[in-house]
């Protein structure tokens, strides 16, 4: 899954998760998520695989709301140069340039370039 990209603005309410792309068992590479406005009430994820690679996918938020985490990839396996770009807008979750339960991260980011609001939901205690 590669080259795609997710524009969310306005009064976009999105109950669920958005991905720029996904894959079970596939190279992810170069999708990107743009939150101009709106409501995700879930995860935002620039990429993620089972098992594949995931790199180079990039989550940009400009406004709006995520109402859990925000993560530049995610993969059981490699992880590499993934980008968060923190904007504006509201976060109610942790942001992570990757996550991997397994494999290597590397080259991973979150860039804080604005103003943000942190902390919309009560804290988890497992993970």
């Amino acid at each position: 899954m590669q080259n795609n990209r997710v524009e969310i603005s306005g009064a976009a309410a999105i109950a669920g998760d958005v991905y720029g792309g996904g894959s079970d068992n596939g190279v992810v590479t170069n999708n990107t998520v743009n939150l101009n406005g709106g409501t995700v009430n879930g995860i935002v994820n620039g990429g993620a695989s089972t098992s594949g690679a995931v790199t180079n996918n990039t989550v940009n938020v400009n406004g709006g709301t995520v109402g859990s985490d925000i993560i530049g990839g995610y993969s059981n396996g490699v992880v590499t140069n993934n980008t968060v770009n923190l904007n504006s807008g509201q976060v109610g979750g942790d942001v992570f340039g990757s996550e991997s339960d397994s494999g290597a991260a590397t080259g991973n980011t979150v860039n804080l370039n604005g103003v943000m609001t942190f902390g919309l939901r009560a804290p988890r205690t497992t993970r």
